[in-house]
């Protein structure tokens, strides 16, 4: 288990209201929004101090090569055109890409996790599609040359189904399987020439990586798990302080002032870095047998439970989920998709939902049936939260199921 003790550094007195107005903001910065305010800090105090060499090389190569990453340009560009809301759900779907730019996880799941009605997500993700025409959130290969043949004005539904469900087939040099779809092989051929003539397999080439970097990871430590918060410039700043006497009573009040501003930052970034690891901790206590891959659903676990938890606010607690990222035995996660509120007296939404979807043929049960079958469990849940719950299962199977042909 995981043990983290709450303290802020109480050697610091900074006031009350500015240690609300900053960590308003710096609360809810995730990693690159923090390397940037503390750049900005570090630029407007000459006492402020930073050693790069603390730094990992990967960070600062990252931030050297920015016009390499495509990433930042698709940031700039929906922040300039999207309200507030949208641009939260587009970052959470920018980060559910993989390095290939495919989109791996589900919109249904991306529209609970951001509480963004699910055709909303799908018209932002058509957006990042569309983006300079790169079909970058396609779900897959296939779904990226349909994407691109449509823009070309060279897809035919008739052929593209026969090259998509036999591409096993097709890789033998074996076309059999046009006897009975009234194409001939030399029409199919060409239309596969022209595919590779025409079309890339992945949205993004060898120069262009989307470097989502997470803030925190939960690692395999000597006693089980451990969390690391990556904060790379915390632990690189100093003060540098001017020591000479001086009468100048200005000037000495500007190099207090200074000071101050320092000891304000440095008071914050440790409440952000102590509360986040906490939270952090609390999770990866709770949710140990799913992210090391001992079970398939979440425990019982909300914001509620974290403000009992750790005595922060709702709001601290809103602030510090907001748009984090964690990465994990099982894979990079949103700090939120890894909670799951209660449904049924202590069992999670995420429990209820696994055994649903392990009932024998569920998908065309009634919802009282399963309902009762909940029942003989000792689930007892009103036949219209099963509804709701099958729906939320069958959408994403639905999603994520490849297309078949009968």
């Amino acid at each position: 288990m995981i043990s983290i003790q709450n303290n802020v550094n109480a050697d610091i007195s900074i006031s009350l209201n500015h240690y609300i107005i900053n960590s308003i903001h710096l609360f809810k910065y995730n990693q690159s929004d923090l390397y940037n305010y503390i750049q900005n800090k570090y630029n407007e105090n000459p006492l402020i101090c930073i050693y790069e060499d603390k730094i990992p090389m990967s960070y600062i190569s990252k931030k050297q090569t920015d016009s390499q990453h495509i990433i930042d340009d698709i940031l700039t560009h929906f922040r300039c055109i999207l309200y507030a809301q949208d641009q939260l759900t587009m970052e959470f779907i920018l980060h559910s890409l993989n390095t290939k730019g495919f989109l791996e996880e589900d919109p249904y799941k991306i529209s609970i996790y951001t509480k963004t009605p699910i055709n909303r997500v799908k018209q932002l993700i058509n957006q990042l599609q569309t983006y300079e025409n790169k079909g970058i959130g396609t779900r897959n290969m296939i779904d990226f040359i349909k994407f691109q043949l449509k823009n070309k004005d060279f897809y035919n539904e008739k052929l593209f189904d026969l090259f998509s469900t036999n591409l096993e087939e097709i890789h033998q040099n074996s076309f059999s399987f046009l006897k009975d779809s009234h194409v001939e092989e030399t029409e199919f051929k060409k239309y596969i020439d022209l595919i590779t003539a025409h079309c890339n397999l992945t949205p993004l080439d060898a120069e262009e990586t989307l470097n989502i970097s997470p803030d925190a990871s939960i690692v395999y430590g000597k006693n089980g798990l451990q969390v690391i918060i990556h904060d790379y410039l915390t632990g690189g700043i100093s003060y540098e302080p001017i020591l000479i006497d001086c009468n100048n009573h200005p000037f000495n009040a500007e190099l207090e002032k200074f000071k101050t501003e320092y000891e304000e930052l440095i008071s914050i970034l440790n409440a952000r870095k102590i509360y986040l690891t906490q939270v952090i901790s609390i999770i990866a206590n709770v949710q140990y047998d799913y992210l090391t891959g001992r079970s398939d659903f979440l425990n019982a676990l909300d914001q509620t439970d974290l403000v009992e938890q750790t005595k922060l606010s709702p709001a601290t607690i809103s602030r510090l989920l907001c748009n984090k990222y964690i990465a994990t035995p099982r894979g990079i996660f949103s700090v939120k998709a890894l909670l799951s509120k209660k449904s049924y007296k202590n069992l999670s939404v995420s429990y209820i939902k696994y055994v649903i979807q392990d009932i024998d043929g569920f998908e065309t049960l009634s919802d009282n049936k399963i309902s009762k079958c909940l029942a003989e469990m000792g689930i007892f849940i009103s036949r219209r939260t099963v509804n709701k719950y099958k729906n939320q299962i069958l959408g994403n199977i639905k999603r994520t199921s490849p297309k078949r042909k009968d």
